[in-house]
């Protein structure tokens, strides 16, 4: 495991956060340039798994200790705060400030329920991921075992028997986030075993056998059954996401010289994934929104030829204009965000 780390950094996570970043701006290409996207098979293998990884990684990196030193827990949560939700509250107002002059120009009207539901609602994977950490540092915060138990259930039956509270969908983002930490204590020294990789490949080819495409549909809890799919694509999800933790960490063990000194050194591109998802939300989701794409050749061809080539420039775009960025510190903080370091001592 000592190869796949330089500097204290698990390298072949970067380097799949970057693959993960990429599969996201491919399902974005998909759902935003083109109909009838829900029956599109590559969509629908992405969106089983993609956002489960980032959360699995997220929780991987989550350091649960510490947090009955109130000071430390108040830092800990500003900079997460800084870091996750300073760009999506600058990025939406630009965009709201774009949308409000574009209508009043040729509509000669003030957007008022669309700039709330900017706010609100967009962007809202870095929102639950902010919150997932919150609930867990909670937890964690708790001097008394049986308090943090306690606290788990009442979180776990509120989020599965009453959805309304559910406002970025945290009950299918917590438990991979949780499953994320999980996976450090446990298992770190498996991940880059073949064996493991093993494992999850005839977990996951068993689950197939049982799955179905109406499972990919939001969860709706109310009754015994839709509490069997909701687990059952967790477990499904989960599956997925070891098999490419494990096979790239395969990856990294088995590369040798100049091989592995250039993937380090492409996978350093995964650090910037949060800013990367920041800048392809307001491209991509937001502005290319209003273009349809055509069919090429074939629909198969438009899905596995050009959709991941545009994804592909649009990846490299977003790392173009975040470095552009960096170019000017006070623009870089004001979008970004520069928190104070914390002391985890």
């Amino acid at each position: 495991m000592n190869k796949i780390v330089t500097e204290g950094r698990l390298d072949f996570f970067d380097l799949l956060k970057l693959f993960a970043m990429y599969l996201v701006i491919v399902g974005h290409c998909i759902q935003y340039l083109y109909d009838s996207y829900q029956t599109n098979p590559l969509w629908l293998a992405i969106y089983t798994f993609h956002v489960p990884l980032f959360l699995i990684i997220s929780g991987f990196f989550f350091h649960s200790s510490n947090f009955l030193n109130f000071s430390y827990t108040r830092a800990y949560l500003k900079t997460r705060f800084i870091t996750l939700i300073q760009p999506c509250i600058v990025v939406s107002f630009i965009l709201f400030v774009i949308l409000l002059a574009l209508n009043f120009i040729f509509y000669k009207r003030i957007l008022t329920i669309w700039g709330v539901k900017i706010f609100v609602m967009d962007q809202w994977f870095l929102k639950s991921l902010l919150l997932d950490t919150i609930i867990v540092v909670l937890i964690c915060s708790c001097k008394r075992i049986w308090i943090r138990v306690m606290l788990s259930l009442v979180v776990v039956m509120v989020l599965l028997f009453y959805r309304k509270l559910d406002l970025w969908y945290i009950c299918e983002t917590l438990p991979f986030f949780v499953f994320g930490i999980g996976l450090k204590k446990m298992f770190f020294f498996k991940i880059a075993s073949p064996w493991f990789l093993l494992l999850n490949i005839i977990i996951f080819t068993l689950l197939c056998s049982g799955y179905k495409i109406s499972y990919s549909s939001q969860f709706t809890p109310l009754n015994l059954f839709s509490i069997y799919i909701y687990m059952y694509r967790i477990v499904f999800a989960i599956s997925i996401s070891l098999i490419f933790i494990s096979l790239f960490a395969n990856l990294f063990s088995l590369s040798r010289g100049l091989l592995l000194k250039k993937i380090i050194h492409f996978a350093s591109l995964g650090k910037l994934t949060l800013y990367i998802y920041v800048i392809q939300y307001l491209v991509l989701e937001r502005l290319l929104c209003y273009l349809h794409l055509p069919i090429i050749i074939s629909p198969a061809f438009n899905t596995f030829v050009v959709v991941p080539a545009i994804a592909a420039g649009i990846m490299a775009m977003c790392i173009i204009v975040y470095k552009y960025t960096l170019k000017y510190p006070l623009l870089s903080k004001i979008v970004w965000g520069i928190p104070k370091t914390y002391n985890k001592k």
